[in-house]
Formats: structure tokens, sequence, C-alpha cells
């Protein structure tokens, strides 16, 4: 019985663990995902934004 009550707590402190290392990783997944976006448009939005200025 001394060995069930640690294995038990053992269990539950690594599934919270899981479950929190999941819930920060799908944030920090949305987060990069957003910021990837950002960069991109910006990207974009530069590229497009520099064409017909040489041209005027």
């Amino acid at each position: 019985m001394g060995f069930s009550v640690p294995v038990f707590v053992i269990v539950l402190i690594l599934a919270s663990l899981l479950l929190g290392a999941g819930f920060w990783a799908v944030f920090a997944a949305a987060l990069v995902t957003i910021a990837a976006q950002v960069v991109i448009d910006g990207r974009w939005r530069r590229r497009r934004s520099s064409v017909p200025r040489p041209h005027r």
C-alpha cells in the first residue's frame, strides 16, 4: 500500500504535466501560426507596395 499511493500521485502529476504541455504546445503553435501569417502578409505587402514605386 505504501508504494501504490506515490505511484498514483506520480501518475497524476505526469498526466497534469502532459495535459499542461499539450495545452501550451497548442497555444504556442497558434501564436507561431498567427505570427507567421502576420510576417508573410507584411512581406507580401512590402513586395507589392515596393513593386510600383520604381516604375513611378
